[in-house]
């Protein structure tokens, strides 16, 4: 090896390392979306819950009308994919 192939190495690892960078700052970009969306959900659906007569508790244990229950559901959507994306966050970091 005469260390001529190093220059191409380099800028591989470079451009992966901008490539990494630049998909974390993408995932963090989401999760902050998410979490706004997933608070401004919370925030509605504990809203709506009392003004009908509804203890935010009974959520889970409560049969729901369907305004409500699709808020739920999206809460627990957005929090699944909140987690997803944590979970890939992490394991590209090890």
């Amino acid at each position: 090896m005469d260390g001529s192939d190093f220059p191409v190495l380099d800028r591989a690892t470079k451009q992966t390392q901008c490539k990494i960078q630049w998909m974390a700052e993408e995932a963090q970009s989401r999760l902050a979306g998410l979490y706004d969306r997933l608070q401004s959900i919370e925030v509605r659906l504990e809203r709506e819950m009392r003004r009908r007569g509804f203890d935010p508790a009974q959520v889970n244990t409560t049969a729901l009308p369907a305004a409500l229950a699709n808020l739920a559901v999206e809460r627990e959507e957005i929090r699944r994919e909140l987690e997803e994306i944590q979970t890939e966050i992490n394991s590209e970091q090890q």
